[in-house]
């Protein structure tokens, strides 16, 4: 009954709050003690727990009973459970116990850490956290052999006596600086930004501009993007999050118009597995979706646009299925046909120079390379702005195993559903399963409406002119057809 798990869960929620208190432990250091190692012992755990501790409302004595030390050395002996949040009345209630467990390597402290902030901090559905067996091998050698690169756009407020500090000075004589110093492993180094877009050497950390970076509520700041070197394997992402850990510090912030990019190498990808790879992408739009705030998903931000909307322009019917067959009947046995599917998921919907990269996955970056080219790339610009070391590895490693299961997998059939469950399915990586449930949980479903308003004004137009040109076009075809010899 889902009601009876419900309550069950609020009752182990003031569990927990009060075992905090009695014991002067924060929720988030609790997790760490507090584990059920299968989801076969949830329902067991449920009922021991609101059995041993039930809540204020169903206890006989009014006087709140001291958990005792030996009970919270046995609970951890025993390796019982942990984790459940608040229930909102407005966030989408889990289908069943199930959809509620969120398995997480033993091993792995930092993701668990995160994941516990996230949901102490969310207006989420109850969800638990358990515990599942340590790194699948295909995934340790997935990340070991994975080359990728990493930008972090975020701001700096400016202070008063700063006002008339152009971003330049600012990230050349401060920044820098003090990233070096706290990173000296990555030897950083300042460029120009369109020197930095320039450079295919990608042996250093750069620390740049970025003028797109603009101020949401009026304050005057600084924009500056941290552009990493050539990373490889968990020792890259190790490195990565002490770059953002030492970005945190210094007092890099983000909002709506900062973004996250991951560059993922395809230097030994043929063309074949670039289509394949971007048709599952065209059917799993939807779904990768769900894993992003509000402002990232669908066609609403102009510098991340909808890969199925551009593929299907001139169609009433949005079905990501029908542009995958669309992609897939390209022939790109040769550079033509590449070129030609370049620009039907990255069409330029604006005057302005290289707007068609602004798209959910650029693929401009593998247009005129061969295969083992070092250039040859595509950039993922869906993941919205931050400094969270932990959320950016992740959206990293999802983007490493997505290629690389994608890239080498048969095309979508056209009786498979893009759900969740079959994404995890062939990704099978317990880990990001695990985080990326928990984060769609945690996500609002909706922003407010004239957050949304503004959003849609500013993509609509393009969207129109594209769609506009593409039916003058086929005008202009059926006229030339036309016209006698």
């Amino acid at each position: 009954d889902l009601d009876d798990v419900r309550r069950k869960l609020e009752a182990i929620r003031c569990s927990l709050v009060e075992l905090s208190r009695e014991t002067n432990t924060s929720i988030s250091e609790m997790a760490q003690t507090f584990i059920v190692f299968s989801k076969e012992d949830v329902r067991m755990c449920l009922d021991k727990l609101h059995h041993v501790h039930p809540p204020k409302s169903e206890r006989q004595n009014p006087v709140r009973p001291r958990l005792q030390q030996s009970m919270l050395e046995e609970r951890r002996k025993n390796g019982m459970f942990f984790l459940a949040d608040s229930t909102s009345s407005n966030a989408t209630p889990p289908e069943s116990i199930e959809d509620c467990v969120i398995e997480v390597p033993q091993s792995d402290d930092d993701l668990r850490n995160s994941l516990t902030c996230q949901l102490a901090s969310s207006k989420s559905s109850s969800i638990i956290i358990t515990t599942t067996r340590s790194e699948k091998p295909h995934i340790n050698e997935i990340i070991n052999n994975g080359v990728y690169g990493i930008e972090i756009e975020s701001f700096i407020v400016k202070k008063t006596h700063e006002l008339m500090v152009t971003d330049v000075t600012k990230s050349k004589e401060d920044v820098c600086p003090y990233l070096q110093k706290a990173v000296p492993k990555c030897g950083f180094v300042f460029l120009e930004c369109a020197i930095s877009k320039g450079d295919t050497v990608y042996d250093k950390w750069k620390v740049t501009t970025d003028s797109s970076i603009t101020s949401e509520d009026g304050r005057p700041l600084f924009g500056i993007e941290v552009v990493s070197a050539k990373l490889t394997g968990w020792e890259g992402m190790a490195t990565t999050k002490r770059v953002a850990s030492a970005m945190t510090d210094y007092g890099c912030a983000t909002n709506n118009t900062t973004a996250l990019h991951v560059h993922i190498s395809m230097q030994n990808r043929t063309n074949k597995d670039i289509q394949t790879f971007a048709m599952w992408y065209l059917f799993f739009e939807g779904t990768i979706d769900q894993f992003h705030s509000c402002p990232r998903r669908g066609d609403r931000s102009k510098y991340c646009r909808s890969l199925v909307e551009s593929v299907l322009t001139s169609k009433t019917d949005k079905d990501p299925r029908a542009a995958v067959r669309m992609i897939g009947m390209i022939d790109v046995s040769y550079p033509q046909g590449l070129d030609q599917m370049v620009k039907i998921l990255n069409p330029q919907l604006t005057a302005k120079q290289n707007s068609g990269r602004n798209h959910k996955v650029n693929f401009q970056l593998i247009r005129k390379t061969d295969v083992g080219t070092l250039a040859r790339r595509v950039e993922f610009r869906q993941h919205a702005g931050t400094c969270d070391g932990e959320e950016i590895i992740m959206w990293a490693r999802f983007c490493l195993v997505f290629c690389h299961t994608f890239c080498t997998a048969d095309p979508p059939q056209s009786d498979l559903t893009p759900t969740a469950k079959v994404l995890w399915e062939m990704m099978d990586d317990p880990v990001l399963e695990a985080y990326y449930s928990l984060k769609k949980y945690a996500l609002p479903k909706n922003q407010t409406p004239d957050a949304e308003r503004t959003m849609m004004e500013e993509v609509r137009a393009p969207r129109q002119a594209q769609t506009q040109n593409v039916f003058m076009g086929r005008r202009k075809q059926r006229q030339s057809e036309c016209e006698p010899i």
